[in-house]
């Protein structure tokens, strides 16, 4: 038995269902937009934990899954459909990234269709920008002070923060 929280949050209130899978359970919930607009949210009719359900074999690693191969100082975008296999590659500083935000871009001329991530690691903080056709991806240093762990990250209205 696999018991989950009585209230799931999404940080969109565009989300309209999570999926959520622990090993042979799962939990398919539909989400409400948050009066805000800026979250989405389940709350369990019960307010109490709920049974996920034990619906789906157990996953085991085909044998013939080639071993990973490690890349340290590249960052990889690749497109959501196939997430092993980058389409565009850059060089970073340090020990790679400790985490990645979304950063929000301006729609100038041009920069329309391209993405801006925030990079934070113990090489500082970068703004990684991939172009609209998600072919080349670029690296600007924004400040070098280290970031050592996901954990001291926090987004905030407007930008990202970091300790």
């Amino acid at each position: 038995m696999a018991l989950f929280s009585p209230l799931l949050a999404y940080p969109s209130g565009d989300a309209v269902e999570m999926h959520l899978y622990y090993g042979c359970y799962s939990l398919h919930v539909a989400l409400h937009p948050d009066p805000s607009g800026q979250w989405s949210y389940w709350l369990s009719p019960g307010i109490m934990p709920v049974e996920m359900n034990h619906d789906m074999p157990a996953f085991v690693l085909p044998s013939e899954n080639p071993e990973p191969m490690r890349f340290p100082g590249l960052v990889g975008v690749a497109v959501a459909g196939t997430p092993l296999n980058p389409v565009a590659l850059t060089r970073c500083t340090g020990a790679g990234a400790s985490a990645v935000v979304a950063a929000s871009s301006d729609s100038g001329g041009w920069d329309v269709g391209s993405a801006r991530f925030y990079l934070l690691g113990k090489g500082g903080i970068d703004c990684l920008t991939v172009n609209s056709a998600r072919t080349r991806a670029t690296l600007r240093k924004l400040d070098g002070r280290a970031v050592d762990s996901a954990e001291s990250v926090c987004v905030v209205d407007g930008g990202v923060a970091a300790l």
